[in-house]
């Protein structure tokens, strides 16, 4: 895994960078569509390395660039309402669906 410190970030225009990395790696990052060329950051919604590389390049700060779904609210929200349990199976009434077939 690459560290922020064996990239060096090089400024296009605006909030563009091109992302050089000692192993040879070159890398697009756009700050303002929170998209890498290596799709991490558009996979998992947290920057990476490269697009942390651009971050602190511009002196922001990387959590500002993190997806509002790793928010304290909306974890709050993803709980907001209860899971209820279910009864045992023995307490389960008889349906007049025909069951299930295994793939």
């Amino acid at each position: 895994m690459e560290k922020v410190s064996d990239c060096i970030p090089i400024k296009s225009i605006d909030i563009h960078y091109q992302i050089r990395c000692f192993d040879g790696g070159q890398y697009t990052v756009d700050l303002r569509n929170f998209t890498c060329t290596c799709r991490a950051w558009q996979l998992s919604g947290i920057p990476c390395t490269h697009a942390l590389c651009a971050i602190l390049g511009e002196s922001l700060d990387p959590e500002d660039f993190v997806h509002e779904y790793y928010s304290v609210d909306m974890y709050k929200e993803s709980y907001r309402y209860p899971i209820y349990g279910i009864s045992y199976e023995a307490l389960w009434g008889e349906t007049l669906y025909i069951p299930p077939l295994p793939p």
